[in-house]
């Protein structure tokens, strides 16, 4: 019923603007998986960065004022295909989780609508990649663009720090827009965390998301335990799913 992605690993992508959170979160989420579920396997990746070559793309995409939108997503797309063929497959294929730090829903958010290729063209450039190895979930931790801007410029100083106001409003705007087009056309679930005024605390925020990612880690148990198999529980691309903590 929960399990998307045809593997007897889990698949855990967190998102959000700049700024919201996500690396505390990956980092407390892979604390508590190492502490709470002996004997399970995980990693942690990201994107971009998630392999040697991808961090000279990482590199690349944020300090090279000259590449336009177009070129960011190519290689984006560039990286998403070495970390997945290299990292996040194998992992999933011998029941590892892997928390991963963004994922395609960044480019919908950032190129698509910040910078106006479109969530549409972004989407479909994405698609045939994403679409072999769904994430099981995207945990969204939805900030406001003033709260994750205010974090974000204390944080990291690059490229996509020195835009403009309008541009992280449409960030805002995009990723809100972005994940509800996910559901539409992909298994995953998108579990948010609503703390638009930044009045979460971390501990507040990871308790959420614990919540939230409890009965899929019970499947991955089960399906460990060969209580049941995970490739009877693959469900149909297209079902809306969202929860809301």
């Amino acid at each position: 019923m929960l399990k998307v992605n045809g593997t007897p690993g889990l698949y855990i992508v967190f998102e959000g603007i700049g700024g919201s959170g996500k690396d505390a979160q990956v980092a407390l989420l892979a604390a508590r998986v190492q502490r709470e579920m002996p004997g399970t396997k995980f990693i942690v990746t990201r994107e971009p960065g998630g392999t040697e070559e991808g961090q000279r793309i990482r590199k690349r995409l944020l300090s090279d004022e000259t590449l336009t939108s177009e070129d960011e997503v190519k290689l984006f797309i560039e990286d998403r295909v070495l970390n997945q063929e290299r990292v996040v497959l194998p992992a999933l294929q011998e029941g590892s989780i892997v928390i991963q730090n963004r994922s395609f829903v960044s480019n919908m958010a950032y190129q698509g609508h910040g910078k106006g290729l479109g969530i549409e063209r972004v989407l479909e450039a994405n698609l045939a990649v994403v679409s072999k190895v769904p994430p099981d979930v995207i945990v969204f931790l939805d900030v406001g663009w003033e709260v994750g801007k205010g974090r974000f410029g204390k944080a990291e100083n690059d490229k996509f720090d020195q835009e403009t106001v309008n541009f992280w409003k449409r960030v805002e705007t995009g990723y809100l827009q972005s994940v509800h087009r996910v559901v539409e056309v992909l298994p995953t679930k998108v579990l948010t965390i609503e703390d638009k005024t930044g009045g979460l605390n971390i501990l507040d925020t990871h308790r959420k998301i614990w919540q939230g990612l409890e009965p899929h880690m019970d499947l991955l148990w089960r399906i460990r335990e060969g209580l049941v198999t995970h490739s009877f529980l693959i469900e149909g691309v297209g079902r809306p799913h969202r929860e809301r903590v």
